[in-house]
């Protein structure tokens, strides 16, 4: 299993990247949401672990959007880390 940590603005926003752990190559934190965005709550993480399922070859999630795409296809699975969330805001 390969997997890629994220995380999510408190309050609905689904990810703001992290770390990247055995991802594709060239994966990027994923960002949901930053400042001037509706949801974006002052750099509020809530983490989630993403985790490409066995038997499914990773590949570049670019965007909150992509990895709810991949977790609906069965692609990667999404696990929230709560004592994992921290505080750092994101600057413009």
């Amino acid at each position: 299993m390969k997997r890629l940590i994220a995380g999510s603005c408190l309050a609905g926003a689904l990810l703001l990247g992290t770390k990247v752990t055995n991802g594709a190559a060239g994966q990027l934190g994923i960002a949901g949401v930053a400042p001037g965005s509706t949801g974006y709550h002052g750099g509020a993480w809530a983490v989630n672990v993403v985790t490409f399922n066995s038997g499914v070859t990773p590949y570049l999630l670019t965007s909150a959007q992509a990895v709810q795409a991949a977790a609906a296809a069965g692609d990667v699975s999404v696990t929230r880390v709560a004592d994992q969330d921290f505080r750092c805001p994101v600057q413009p």
